[in-house]
């Protein structure tokens, strides 16, 4: 285990004390000179166990990285007021703020055996206390934040502790990489049961911690556990596979099944061409938030105070959503991957926070908030992808459903030529569904009122699409977790088209199986339909 000294110093700003709490400190201590306190700073996942049977990933390409310039500590009292400290010929001057960041960041080699992967350990320097009330005291709380972009931390410098958890972050750009943008980090927030609620804490109580010498701080550290703002997911799966069936019975075939196409039995396969995120937050809180007064009788699934952590966030209720929108016939907008893949960098896909949704179905289809994956395929029978339609049920190819209805439009108006060329399908209003039209003359279409309601794949192009499941619990997606899918196989056609709630009648499933992991691991069996 390698171990990571800080040497920490102050943030050098120029603002100066606010606290917005009437509550006046209590001062106690004896600290009125320089004091110190040493830090462990832990990712969430080291050295902790999995909720069920499974286990955790560590960071890669960059997911983890933490450097002395993107590291900040906010000071508080036991109230929540910002705690500021002087420090003296800091850039020339004296200043007061209680944003103490690193000056200088060294490695080392030296290992104790202990299980600490992916800690970092330093000792802060700290001035005096400063301002009125606050002379002899030191501080009580402590917040962490890796990453920033550096105008939100000036930003919120000297403010009080609830405004700095309050704060609310943008989404990165598309496209979002650890390699390009750092994950922002910040206090991992659980749930502490008390004899009469659950205290949720976030800042970390450094009162014991703060000491007149470095060795001192050294031997009684504060350990701060940070998780990441950033949700992973990731999608495998094969290049093709046999379309399966489902009967009258909810059975699933066996292998490839059997379809009526033009009267004849066929097999189909599906070709997958790649998969995106649909309903991704484009905010999020900088710290996790969380109301378990709205958690009676869930269990203890959602928290692990004995691991400083929990499992499950209020996302931000404001927060708009993007890619809420798609185009399956686009040959861009998919992103195509690499086929079955074991290596833990491809097919990942970024994004923030979302549980809006938690009470929905995993294959509900319908208008809601929930983050989902949609997987863009093309059907194809004997190889080559197939311009397909159903109707009643039944399943046609364009000449043979037009050839029937230019037949029931004869049988109609019996005067009337058979020509299955003027028969037009029209789709219907913000539809994926279409209706057919008859075109008796250059101006007269008649609406053949019987043949609507038509789903069509064009040229077999087709998606599959599950909201996310959380745990096995909840639909949502959680900060510093992996949603990983393994595509096992598929059930049925797919919904054609680039509007996810329509059609109502189920028409598909896609079978997968499904890991969470954190930089957290679970695993589940669904079936998406």
């Amino acid at each position: 285990m390698k171990k990571n000294l800080f040497y920490l110093s102050v943030f050098a700003a120029l603002f100066t004390t606010s606290c917005s709490n009437n509550d006046e400190p209590n001062p106690s201590g004896n600290a009125t000179g320089e004091q110190y306190m040493a830090v462990t700073i832990k990712d969430v996942n080291s050295g902790s166990r999995a909720v069920t049977d499974g286990g955790f990933e560590s960071a890669i390409d960059g997911e983890g990285d933490i450097t002395a310039d993107k590291l900040y500590f906010f000071f508080f009292d036991e109230y929540g007021n910002a705690f500021p400290l002087v420090y003296s010929n800091v850039n020339g001057a004296e200043v007061k703020t209680n944003m103490v960041k690193p000056l200088e960041l060294n490695k080392s080699d030296e290992t104790d055996g202990s299980d600490a992967t992916g800690t970092l350990t330093g000792v802060l320097v700290l001035g005096k206390a400063a301002g009125e009330g606050y002379v002899g005291t030191t501080p009580h709380q402590v917040l962490c934040v890796a990453n920033p972009r550096t105008e939100v931390m000036k930003n919120l410098e000297n403010k009080n502790l609830n405004s700095v958890i309050s704060q609310i972050t943008n989404v990165p750009h598309e496209g979002w990489s650890a390699k390009d943008t750092p994950f922002v980090m910040t206090n991992s927030t659980y749930g502490k049961t008390t004899t009469t609620d659950t205290e949720v804490i976030t800042a970390v109580n450094v009162k014991d911690n703060i000491l007149t010498t470095i060795d001192a701080a050294k031997s009684n550290p504060a350990v701060i556990y940070l998780e990441r703002l950033a949700v992973k997911v990731r999608v495998k799966y094969d290049a093709s596979y046999p379309v399966q069936k489902r009967d009258a019975d909810n059975n699933v075939s066996v292998g490839a099944g059997t379809f009526i196409l033009d009267d004849q039995k066929v097999t189909f396969t599906a070709e997958i061409n790649g998969w995106q995120l649909y309903n991704t937050a484009k905010t999020a809180y900088a710290f996790k938030h969380l109301s378990p007064e709205k958690y009676n009788g869930w269990g203890d699934w959602w928290n692990d105070p004995t691991k400083h952590r929990s499992y499950w966030t209020e996302s931000e209720p404001g927060a708009e959503k993007r890619k809420t929108s798609y185009d399956l016939y686009s040959p861009n907008h998919f992103k195509a991957q690499s086929f079955n893949t074991n290596t833990p960098s491809e097919n990942v896909i970024y994004c923030y926070e979302n549980t809006s949704n938690p009470d929905i179905e995993i294959n509900d289809r319908s208008k809601n908030k929930a983050t989902a994956i949609v997987i863009k395929a093309t059907i194809k029978k004997d190889g080559k992808a197939i311009d397909m339609l159903r109707w009643a049920g039944a399943y046609y190819t364009i000449d043979a459903l037009k050839s029937k209805i230019a037949k029931a439009y004869v049988a109609q108006n019996p005067d009337a030529p058979e020509d299955a060329s003027k028969v037009e399908f029209v789709q219907d209003a913000k539809k994926n569904t279409w209706h057919a039209v008859y075109n008796v003359s250059d101006d007269n279409t008649v609406a053949m009122g019987t043949f609507k309601d038509i789903l069509w794949w064009k040229n077999g192009v087709t998606s599959y699409y599950a909201n996310i499941e959380h745990l096995g619990k909840k639909i949502g997606v959680v900060r510093n977790h992996i949603y990983d899918y393994t595509v096992d196989g598929i059930v049925g056609l797919g919904i054609p088209g680039n509007d996810p709630d329509t059609p109502t009648e189920t028409e598909s499933f896609l079978a997968c199986y499904v890991r969470v992991l954190n930089w957290h691991l679970l695993t589940n069996n669904i079936t998406l339909e």
